[in-house]
């Protein structure tokens, strides 16, 4: 069945699923959820699902009344599966890809978008804000979850609230915020690989009832699962310090205003495992090592890297009345570091990085200040809108590129700066009428500014190129939507929104500014809860145009190869997905979705550094690049009352079909499809005072897979595989 067939009969399905189910759901009480969360008792004693409350419109929504695709998960379900990061979360959202760089930086794609160019001059295409505040470096977006109580996952272009660089989608993570009680917890985990959690949180009331305080900790540290032979070291390890601490003021009724302060730091280490020895000139002209073990590799520099990150946020909230201000002033501070690496993963001296000449590895230090104000009125009456105003300023000090090439006697190094400007005006609003159909309009106006500064550029000392260069980008982005709700059991929508992507400039190469792209999605669903609130089923349809999409291209030239960050492809991302949660007892729970995506180039002209004898060609119809057809998740859970609290057994199973992970449809870079699956036992004491416990296995059987796929400078492929087996057991008391 092709996928037009399917779209059209997802249309026709989601219809006839409204119009044949029976009205008998009408005026049952407004409670349910709509994705996997906590399982609750609703007043009347019955076992229904319990209601998720999200903010993806900027307001407190249940997550079923919002008339767009989106997965939220509570912070106790990310207790129960032991969500640790982003990473963790793409098992159990269909549609979320993430991968990561060869330098280790989170690479986020949702329905197939996002992007595999990493650099101080590129954006992602999915956006990712952590109370509010938008995270600009891959780099910042894999950081481990610490204090979490809630992370939304928002799909297709975000034109409006979420509208900066969100032609993929955008992922909101929400940290627990001081509560008016006293509480606290603190928990070890002991796991594979030495692997050592302590975590600690202690939460109340430091002044009367205006001032509470929550303060939280983590150190999660492993010793990695992969042995390099040569340097009798271990890889893939990490060593996480995390501190949040937030102030809550309530002067009076009407005035919220929360101070959240953070730091994160993580020295960690990768390895980059050879593929294809037959037709890898690491093996085929320097001689490598061939080892065939997954998680052995022979490389002659340790790849170790650092992440830190230190920031403070201002949130005020006033209520006004008819509507409420609020306001986020943020101002953090993120260094990253590739401290030293082997990127040819091999004991041969091909490419590493640093460089004799600096004594540095590739160090990038991002400044943020951004400034955000929204307007949103009240509940009452017909009419609802909301109003934002955001302003973004960033400066990204970085080399484009500081390795080295023994063999050859060759260094590279250069300097590169660059300053962000970013504002966007918009709003949206929404009329209901008395029959349960709303009107939902929104255009948001985005300006953009990036200034570059490459004023070194070296090749064994000598000054090969500079650059100073301004450009500025600007955009409308509108946003239609219809829903209608017959009763509080059923929501049937449909949608046309605009995303946008700015410029940038690629900083490890002297070429101009590329421009934006853009992304056209409409989309059309039905959100339904059924058997008195203990089924909950989501459909919907979409259908994305992109065009002018950044990618980088491989040219010719008497002297031989280069690549260059162009918009050269026009894509399509189409596709079905479908969610649904079962509680059928009050003790058994079965949850799972599944997206079947089509996903391809419309239009991209490039050389295949692969093939560069059959010359520059129209890659018409290849699979975007981390693009699954398929994927899905299942989780089932069963709990047993005991004696003071309850023992609930979890199991979680998530497949992903063949991805590709360059643009060429070239099986050397790409990964087979693959089941994986959790297992996880937790005990939890009745009451808000007592011991809880978790015994867990991931990736239950073993299976080894890539997280990344990469080719360094023509060097043959290599891997970056996803962790091994691991299992743990967790003891804690809260209060």
């Amino acid at each position: 069945m092709k996928y037009r067939t399917k779209l059209k009969f997802c249309v026709i399905a989601c219809a006839a699923f409204w119009i044949c189910y029976p009205a008998s759901a009408a005026n049952k009480p407004d409670v349910g959820r709509d994705s996997p969360a906590s399982v609750g008792v609703v007043e009347d004693g019955t076992h229904a699902l319990a209601a998720v409350i999200v903010t993806a419109e900027r307001r407190s929504q249940p997550l079923r009344k919002v008339p767009i695709s989106i997965a939220a998960f509570t912070g106790e379900d990310i207790e129960k599966s032991k969500i640790g990061s982003i990473i963790d979360v793409q098992q159990h959202v269909p549609g979320l890809t993430v991968t990561q760089a060869s330098t280790g930086q989170a690479l986020v794609f949702v329905r197939g978008i996002g992007t595999d160019i990493v650099g101080s001059g590129v954006e992602d295409a999915v956006a990712v804000y952590i109370d509010g505040v938008y995270q600009s470096r891959a780099a910042a977006t894999a950081m481990q979850f610490v204090d979490v109580d809630r992370v939304e996952v928002l799909k297709g272009p975000q034109g409006i609230l979420y509208g900066r660089n969100a032609t993929g989608g955008a992922i909101n993570i929400i940290s627990k915020a001081p509560g008016a009680e006293k509480s606290a917890q603190f928990d070890v985990q002991a796991g594979s690989y030495n692997q050592k959690i302590v975590r600690g949180t202690v939460s109340g009331p430091l002044y009367g009832s205006s001032v509470n305080g929550r303060l939280s900790f983590l150190h999660n540290s492993d010793g990695g699962d992969t042995r390099n032979m040569l340097l009798n070291l271990r890889g893939n390890s990490s060593d996480v310090n995390a501190l949040r601490g937030s102030l809550e003021f309530m002067p009076n009724d009407e005035l919220i205003v929360t101070v959240n302060a953070h730091h994160y730091q993580n020295n960690f280490t990768t390895a980059f495992k050879p593929l294809h020895p037959a037709v890898n000139p690491l093996f085929t002209v320097f001689g490598a090592t061939v080892i065939d073990d997954p998680r052995t590799v022979m490389q002659n520099l340790p790849n170790e890297a650092s992440l830190t990150q230190s920031g403070i946020d201002v949130r005020a909230e006033w209520d006004l009345g008819a509507a409420e201000l609020a306001s986020i002033t943020a101002l953090h501070k993120t260094d990253y570091n590739i401290k030293r690496a082997d990127l040819d993963g091999t004991e041969i001296p091909l490419l590493n990085v640093g460089s004799p000449m600096t004594g540095i590895g590739i160090p990038e230090t991002t400044s943020f200040f951004s400034q955000e104000f929204t307007l949103a009125s009240n509940d009452n009456g017909p009419l609802v809108w909301t109003g934002l105003l955001s302003y973004t300023h960033q400066k990204v000090d970085a080399p484009g590129f500081n390795f080295s090439f023994p063999l050859l006697n060759l260094t590279t190094d250069s300097v590169a700066t660059v300053v962000t400007d970013a504002l966007g005006v918009g709003g949206q609003a929404t009329y209901s009428l008395p029959n349960g159909l709303r009107l939902t309009m929104g255009a948001r106006y985005s300006t953009e500014t990036k200034n570059l500064e490459k004023d070194q550029t070296y090749a064994n000392g000598i000054l090969t190129g500079s650059m100073t260069d301004k450009k500025t980008w600007s955009s409308v982005t509108p946003k239609f939507v219809v829903d209608y709700s017959p009763d509080k059991s059923h929501m049937l929508y449909a949608s046309a929104t605009k995303g946008f992507k700015s410029g940038g400039y690629n900083t490890v190469a002297i070429q101009p500014a590329f421009s934006p792209e853009t992304a056209v999605n409409y989309e059309t669903g039905i959100k339904s809860r059924m058997l008195d609130d203990r089924l909950l089923l989501n459909l919907s349809a979409f259908y994305t145009k992109y065009n002018d999409m950044q990618v980088s291209i491989v040219l010719g030239s008497a002297g031989g190869l280069y690549s260059e960050i162009k918009n050269a492809a026009r894509a399509v991302s189409k596709g079905i997905e479908a969610s649904a949660v079962l509680k059928p007892t009050a003790r058994f729970e079965l949850s799972g979705g599944v997206q079947l995506l089509d996903a391809r180039f419309a239009e991209f002209i490039t050389i295949d550094p692969q093939n560069p004898a059959l010359g520059a060609a129209d890659h018409k119809d290849n699979p975007l690049s981390r693009a699954p057809d398929v994927t899905a998740n299942l989780a089932a859970q069963y709990t047993w009352p005991e004696a003071g609290g309850a023992l609930t057994l979890r199991g979680e199973g998530s497949y992903r079909s063949k991805i590709y992970y360059t643009p060429f449809k070239n099986d050397y870079a790409s990964d087979a499809g693959l089941t994986v699956w959790n297992a996880l036992l937790n005990y939890e004491s009745s009451g808000k005072t007592g011991i809880y416990a978790a015994a867990f296995v991931k990736n239950l059987s073993d299976k080894t897979y890539t997280r990344a796929i990469f080719d360094p400078q023509g060097l043959g492929y290599l891997a970056y595989y996803a962790p091994a087996r691991t299992a743990g057991i967790q003891v804690g008391y809260r209060y």
